[in-house]
């Protein structure tokens, strides 16, 4: 008995280590997009998707997980559409719903993409399609 707790534990504890050890460390969040990037990226997505919009994160309420998009056609724009938020070098970064439209924003409450994934940070982009 004693010898099958112990391989019981010391499986586990292997099992532990393991996923411990394959965790990759993610580097240092991609720097805000420049305006050259910003069209860089609209227009690799808009040729892809003529309706596409992409617009900037200009703030963010991170208690509330709210974040205000700008610099993009309101107009094009509904409550309830799905938006997906990505850094400059175009990694998704959290996916989120349009809860609210001001003269010059979209209010978009987000949710991370990972668990433990960052915000959304003015700079970063936010597409809809």
């Amino acid at each position: 008995m004693r010898l099958s707790r112990m391989t019981g534990t010391t499986l586990l504890a292997v099992g532990l280590l393991g996923c411990a050890s394959n965790k990759k460390a993610e580097g240092p969040p991609a720097p805000a997009a420049s305006e050259s990037r910003i069209t860089e990226i609209r227009q690799n997505y808009t040729r892809n998707d003529p309706n596409a919009q992409i617009g900037t994160v200009i703030a963010v309420e991170k208690d509330a997980q709210l974040a205000a998009v700008g610099n993009l056609m309101l107009d094009k724009i509904r409550e309830d559409d799905v938006m997906t938020f990505i850094d400059s070098n175009e990694k998704p970064i959290a996916n989120g719903t349009v809860v609210r439209k001001t003269a010059d924003a979209a209010h978009v409450k987000y949710e991370p993409i990972k668990p433990d994934g960052r915000d959304p940070v003015a700079g970063d982009l936010a597409v809809k399609f």
